[in-house]
């Protein structure tokens, strides 16, 4: 008989705590209680209101999101994309953001920035050149700025992008081998291009296909002819497709069909170094021999290798293609020294211009004084002339009288005659047919196409548009002044009166054109001092500024009863009639 041992934990505690235990235990359940009520209440106010809370939730994760996407944009110094209807694609200066992130977090060398240039009529685009060359490194750079041109994020480029808005993005990138899905490299990458074909069988809008050595991993004959059949089904089926490849004769392509392109890594060959830029036009160079030659192969083996190409075809390809390199070499250099000669040429004509706006000026200074010192000629002139004419109209005037005043008024005006020819004295310049003159009040040049009989007035062509101006309107382009014929003033004093009819004829018709202002008033003058009725003055239209003297001289006679503008039939805006009471 075996006896079983029973171990039962007995807790004892004292009386005096028993009490403070109970107690405690007591405020942990009212705690718990409360505890319940409150997340009761909160999970009903919850309820009543997901709604709101899950779209509060949703518009503060958009902020985040758009305050994340603005800030990495600034970190990558990028560029707001516009987005093409068309296939036209432009990014000059991209550089992958893995690379700028290196650069910047680690200190890293500093990435070099390609351009991707595409045209809208390609298709196609075929990337080659040496392995680590940046083939692929291009490809996804591509890819990625579709995904950030799409996903609100600005380029790193160094300009506005333009980019197509690619709905659907494919992409062949990598070695799809698989042990469980019983796939080879070849196997894989066969089986996502089917996939892509057959997708874009079903696509809605534009589509791009990225396929990173094509036709590899096969027998390279049947590789070369798999990727080019598969191209030409790409260009068929999307609108932009990017592929990397070695196959010399899908470079050739872009010469017998003009939706190819071609596109090579730089590699130099004396470093034996990528320069992980793009040359867009130009088919690359795969540079295996050379670049196994320069790690120190044998050279029994590189010679070997060499004696199993195709000795002219393969050279003659290279030969082009080094040739193409150079030339565009040439091309650059060509273009620096023109950038440089557009430069120079731009610092030349700036000082050029420079110095003629300072002799412009000092040109325009000159003619101001010459200016003002005759218009105040003028003024006193006119003054005087007033002063005569009141004299004349006096009725107690003489015959002696009016000779005297037509003395004087003739003495008047070879004064300044005098004045205006001194100030053209150093111009021997009057504009003809076909000549290109300046505009004074206007400030714009011309071209003569016509002129009146006594060479006062010309027509001038002034772009869209022709005008009737004065020969005193009108300066050479280097500031000559025209020879202005002397002007004869004639004054005759009589004592008849006369009244003129409501028709228009040669008594109540006078022509001023070629007068500049203060010579029209003389002649107006003696004509309105015993006239009444209408009277014609023929003006001409020109710039204006005779008409506009003339009206506001009129407007100031007390005997002159109103001004109006002529009929069409009779001059209309170059003729005006003042009534004389």
């Amino acid at each position: 008989m075996t006896l079983l041992l029973l171990e039962i934990p007995i807790f004892i505690e004292p009386d005096v705590i028993a009490s403070k235990g109970n107690k405690i235990a007591s405020l942990n359940a009212k705690i718990s209680n409360e505890e319940f009520k409150l997340l009761k209440k909160w999970s009903s106010l919850i309820s009543e209101n997901y709604e709101t809370l899950l779209l509060n939730s949703d518009i503060l994760l958009k902020i985040e999101n758009s305050l994340t996407r603005s800030r990495y944009s600034r970190f990558i110094n990028g560029f707001p994309p516009k987005f093409s209807n068309n296939n036209k694609l432009i990014i000059t200066g991209f550089t992958h953001p893995l690379l700028i992130w290196e650069y910047k977090k680690k200190n890293s060398i500093q990435p070099k920035a390609i351009d991707f240039l595409i045209a809208e009529n390609i298709k196609v685009v075929a990337i080659t050149g040496p392995n680590t060359g940046g083939k692929t490194a291009a490809l996804k750079g591509l890819g990625i700025s579709f995904l950030m041109a799409k996903s609100g994020l600005f380029i790193p480029a160094n300009s506005t992008p333009i980019i197509p808005y690619y709905s659907y993005i494919y992409s062949d990138i990598g070695d799809e081998q698989s042990l469980e899905g019983n796939l080879s490299t070849f196997s894989g990458h066969i089986t996502r291009i089917k996939n892509i074909l057959d997708a874009l069988n079903s696509k809605n809008g534009l589509s791009v296909v990225l396929l990173d050595e094509i036709g590899s991993g096969t027998d390279p004959e049947e590789g070369t002819a798999l990727a080019i059949s598969l191209l030409r089904e790409f260009a068929d089926k999307s609108d932009l497709t990017m592929a990397t490849t070695h196959y010399g004769d899908i470079k050739a392509l872009k010469y017998r069909d003009e939706r190819f392109e071609n596109v090579s890594v730089s590699f130099d060959e004396e470093s034996f170094q990528p320069t992980y830029t793009l040359n867009w036009g130009i088919p690359g160079r795969s540079n295996a021999l050379s670049i196994a030659k320069k790690i120190g192969l044998s050279e029994n083996i590189i010679n070997l290798a060499t004696d199993y190409l195709k000795p002219k075809e393969t050279e003659n390809i290279n030969k082009i293609i080094k040739g193409l390199e150079h030339q565009k070499i040439l091309q650059q250099n060509a273009a620096e020294e023109a950038a440089a000669l557009i430069a120079r040429t731009e610092i030349l004509y700036d000082e050029i211009n420079k110095y003629h706006q300072y002799q412009k000026s000092q040109a325009k200074k000159f003619q101001e004084k010459e200016r003002e010192k005759l218009t105040k000629s003028i003024n006193q002139a006119k003054s005087e002339v007033v002063t005569l004419i009141e004299k004349l109209r006096n009725k107690n005037a003489s015959g002696e009288d009016s000779r005297r005043i037509g003395v004087r008024l003739k003495e008047i005006e070879n004064e300044l005659l005098l004045e205006e020819d001194k100030k053209v004295d150093n111009y021997e310049w009057m504009p003809k047919i076909g000549d290109f003159i300046r505009i004074k009040s206007l400030n714009t040049t011309g071209k003569i196409i016509g002129s009146d009989e006594k060479g006062l007035s010309f027509t001038v062509n002034c772009g869209s548009f022709n005008s009737i101006l004065s020969l005193s309107d009108l300066e050479g382009l280097h500031g000559e002044q025209p020879i202005v014929p002397k002007s004869e003033i004639k004054i005759k004093s009589t004592q008849d009166n006369y009244s003129s009819s409501n028709i228009r004829t040669s008594k109540n018709t006078v022509d001023l054109r070629g007068l500049r202002v203060h010579e029209a008033e003389i002649v107006l003058e003696e004509k309105l001092r015993k006239f009444h009725g209408p009277l014609w003055i023929i003006h001409g239209v020109g710039t204006g500024k005779l008409k506009k003297g003339l009206k506001l001289w009129l407007s100031q006679l007390e005997y002159v009863e109103k001004i109006e503008d002529a009929s069409p039939s009779e001059g209309g805006s170059g003729c005006s009639i003042a009534w004389i009471k």
